[in-house]
């Protein structure tokens, strides 16, 4: 019972193997479709040069020299895998 491959501590040390493994792959599978989303928004036919430097500029902390930069804590880019955290 407690000896050999069916032991009951095997069988549980291989569940909670498996349930890490599940885990993971169900957080990379919801990075995979965040990030899916997030290069066909970068499509050239959809692509707002004006609304791409706003975010470039936004992820870099630049201004202008005459700008104020506000961020707002609400809106962020990372997936919602990393959200979850």
């Amino acid at each position: 019972m407690f000896k050999g491959e069916f032991s009951v501590l095997n069988l549980e040390n291989k569940r909670s193997t498996l349930n890490q493994l599940v885990n993971s792959y169900e957080k990379n599978n919801l990075d995979l479709i965040f990030y899916e989303k997030y290069i066909k928004a970068l499509d050239p036919n959809h692509l707002e040069i004006d609304v791409l430097e706003e975010e470039m500029r936004k992820k870099m902390l630049l201004t202008k020299g005459n700008e104020v930069l506000i961020l707002n804590s609400n809106t962020t880019t990372a997936s919602p895998a990393d959200q979850a955290q």
